[in-house]
């Protein structure tokens, strides 16, 4: 027993040291490959440009195809509303990601708005590449028990830490490089149209819904949606500890956005105010590129309306 238990304890410090080793960021970027780069780009523009960011659109890939911030920046201009506009949008959702990216704006730049996603409903679990970027701070930064991923993504954490220990006292003979450019906007448009008849490959969600009735998945929705619901409090209430507004963005997949299935923003409108996109835009396949995602025409047709939206809030405080 005595033998049980010291190995435990010596497995748990060894745990610990690990997750506590001082790793540099730039050796944590570096392990970003594939869709993945567009995070070490996002974290350049906030640590890296110099140029200030007045507005920063924080969010997933929709936020990232949707949101032309180089738009929205000029048509705020025209409007009388000098602000640099910056599209943060990273691959995939996860609230973990978000709190940990605007913690660095706001440690880096003077923001004077942040415009947080919203989707149809907040998922179960953090950010699949937070674990290649986070110290062990930033792993327990949220109420992380609520997270159905974290056993999964702390040991890919502990992983990374081992790589990055082992970097330190073996170096490869090759110096890595990150693979992050500089940018001043980040949108990301695509240019394919999403041809509507195209079967939607059924979500977990889906299959629930197929099974129990469409009340049975959104109570299992809210059910589950403890983590991200927490994660956005806490970024609501960081930002406006720094005296940063804050807006969400309703920019969930076409269904909900076409027929406007708002659970989630009506959960979450007691924390900030929610803006949303022109219904004859989004209800429009041809502004798609796919079930989820705006193409470059529609991201384009809703600059105006979310730029007057925006424009109004902000003269408004």
């Amino acid at each position: 027993m005595k033998l049980v238990a010291g190995f435990v304890l010596g497995l748990v410090a060894t745990g610990a040291l690990l997750a506590c080793a001082p790793r540099p960021m730039s050796d944590r970027l570096a392990t970003l490959k594939s869709d993945g780069l567009r995070l070490a780009e996002v974290y350049d523009r906030i640590a890296q440009n110099p140029r200030p960011i007045d507005i920063a659109f924080v969010g997933s890939s929709h936020t990232m195809n949707g949101i032309d911030d180089r738009g929205i920046e000029d048509n705020l201009a025209q409007q009388g509303v000098a602000a640099d506009v910056a599209n943060l949008g990273v691959m995939w959702m996860g609230r973990d990601l978000h709190l940990f990216l605007i913690r660095e704006l706001l440690a880096r730049k003077t923001p004077k708005l942040i415009v947080l996603e919203l989707n149809e409903h907040e998922p179960p679990y953090g950010h699949p590449l937070l674990p290649y970027v986070a110290a062990a701070s930033d792993m327990f930064c949220c109420h992380f028990w609520f997270d159905l991923d974290f056993p999964k993504m702390f040991l890919l954490f502990l992983k990374e830490q081992t790589r990055g220990v082992v970097s330190i006292l073996w170096r490869p003979d090759v110096t890595a490089v990150s693979a992050s450019k500089s940018w001043d906007f980040g949108w990301d448009p695509v240019d394919r149209v999403w041809d509507s008849r195209t079967p939607k490959t059924p979500s977990l969600g889906d299959r629930f819904e197929r099974l129990l009735g469409e009340r049975s998945k959104a109570f299992a929705y809210r059910l589950t949606a403890a983590f991200g619901d927490d994660t956005v409090a806490q970024i609501v209430e960081l930002a406006r500890s720094r005296h940063v507004q804050i807006l969400f963005l309703y920019l969930p997949e076409y269904v909900y956005a076409a027929y406007e299935s708002e659970d989630n923003v009506s959960f979450h409108e007691k924390l900030a105010p929610t803006i949303r996109l022109p219904g004859e835009v989004v209800a429009d396949p041809l502004n798609w590129f796919d079930v989820a995602h705006l193409n470059r025409a529609g991201a384009l047709k809703v600059v105006p309306e979310l730029s007057a939206q925006i424009a109004a809030y902000l003269r408004g405080r």
